[in-house]
């Protein structure tokens, strides 16, 4: 149906994660420098795709919860500096990156109301296999 390498570039950005304005759960914007090793670029032609995934660690390990989720997730086509949010509205159904569903209650909560000694990390990378960069948001 698609060609071979569709959607796939076969030029690598250089990435650089900057976690310093993802501070809490409720404002967490992640930063990344995007440049062109040795200076060669192809814009518009070669591209990345920036992923953002969200995991949970509570204190008593749970088997249903994954270990990361996709929560965001960003296509870039050329170099500089971009910015993904992962927000944490509750009554937004695509903005629920610190949320998760609850079978007993049937509402969307945050695990940290079960664990409040638990920590959301928050990874960055270009893939699920590939992680340029990891932080902790403590409950």
């Amino acid at each position: 149906m698609f060609p071979f390498g569709f959607g796939l570039s076969y030029f690598k950005y250089m990435l650089e994660p900057d976690f310093s304005q993802c501070h809490t759960t409720t404002t967490c914007t992640i930063g990344v420098d995007v440049s062109c090793p040795g200076g060669e670029c192809y814009q518009g032609i070669a591209s990345e795709v920036l992923q953002v995934y969200v995991g949970f660690e509570a204190e008593v390990e749970e088997s249903e919860r994954p270990v990361k989720e996709l929560q965001a997730f960003l296509k870039v086509w050329a170099p500089g500096r971009y910015h993904i949010e992962v927000d944490a509205d509750e009554q937004e159904i695509h903005d629920r990156g610190f949320f998760e569903w609850n079978m007993a209650t049937r509402s969307w909560i945050s695990p940290c109301k079960l664990h409040p000694k638990g920590a959301f990390v928050v990874h960055l990378g270009t893939s699920v296999r590939d992680i340029l960069g990891t932080t902790r948001l403590l409950c």
